[in-house]
């Protein structure tokens, strides 16, 4: 499970750093670059009632800075019964239950550390969920997931 986010969280940063509002060029300066997350976010179960926290990952990179601001959004999608259920649904099947966080619009500034909050409802269905992130500048999209458990309220 931990291989599957720092791949997926890879995937984002090197998608990300490909991305540009501009047109292709020679890098002219440092880009912002936001990914998931930190790994105690989703390294531990979580229980309906409780808040999930997503502390997205900053970085700077050498590139071409867009014209845009990011906007970072992230949503849990589940229940699944189990690791192996929920990624073979991301092929297309749909699950019942989705909570988002309101999405964020961070400065672009290293020093403006952005957090994603997700009210896991008391009466959600414990099991797997898919956590799906986002960044969005412009008309480009990076997109990642990672896996977090949800108990039953206790």
């Amino acid at each position: 499970m931990r291989l599957y986010r720092v791949v997926a969280a890879t995937l984002s940063l090197m998608t990300l750093a490909a991305c540009s509002d501009d047109a292709p060029g020679q890098p002219t300066g440092t880009v912002v670059t936001y990914s998931c997350c930190n790994e105690q976010d989703i390294d531990k179960q979580y229980r309906a009632g409780e808040t999930f926290s997503l502390h997205w990952a900053v970085a700077a990179q050498e590139g071409t800075p867009g014209s845009s601001a990011p906007e970072l959004n992230a949503r849990l999608v589940g229940p699944f019964d189990n690791v192996a259920e929920l990624k073979q649904a991301t092929t297309g099947t749909t699950a019942s239950e989705s909570f988002a966080a309101t999405p964020l619009h961070p400065s672009d500034s290293l020093a403006d550390r952005p957090v994603s909050s997700i009210v896991i409802p008391f009466d959600a269905e414990p099991g797997y969920y898919n956590l799906i992130f986002s960044e969005q500048r412009g008309g480009s999209k990076v997109e990642g997931a990672s896996i977090v458990r949800i108990m039953a309220a206790g």
